[in-house]
């Protein structure tokens, strides 16, 4: 009788350390699918932001070459305008209203080519963010 009590734990006890080690082996899947996540999702946040530096670099070289004549009034209405969509969508980068307020400051010094300058960084601060919001409206954990 002893023998055979002694038997039946034994197969319980392997029975339970197997269905540890099963729950384990879930776990540690699980983990690495949440990983895996976790890295796309990070790979598509940099292509969003290098595709918004690549912008950022073109609306930099159009604000080298517009300067001279540019109307930073319309400039600036427009970043304003594009900022307050992102900030209702809450999306605005933390940056983008500093910039604005140093191209309000320079268009009331009369300093149009630098005020030109900001709010053409501003509009394209805004236009990144919304862009970034939209690619990431929907991201997380996908279980």
């Amino acid at each position: 009788v002893d023998a055979t009590k002694g038997a039946a734990h034994g197969a319980v006890d392997a029975a339970k350390g197997a269905a540890h080690g099963a729950v384990d082996t879930a776990k540690g899947a699980a983990s690495g699918a949440a990983d895996a996540v976790k890295g796309a999702g990070s790979a598509a946040t940099t292509a969003v932001v290098g595709a918004g530096a690549a912008t950022a670099a073109a609306v930099g070289g159009a604000a080298t070459s517009s300067s001279a004549g540019g109307d930073a009034g319309a400039t600036l209405d427009d970043a304003k305008s594009l900022y307050k969509k992102a900030k209702n969508d809450g999306a605005a980068w933390v940056n983008t209203n500093k910039v604005i307020k140093e191209a309000e400051k320079a268009a009331a010094d009369g300093d149009n080519d630098a005020a030109l300058k900001a709010a053409e960084e501003a509009k394209a601060q805004s236009e990144m963010a919304l862009k970034q919001f939209e690619a990431q409206k929907n991201a997380g954990p996908r279980f």
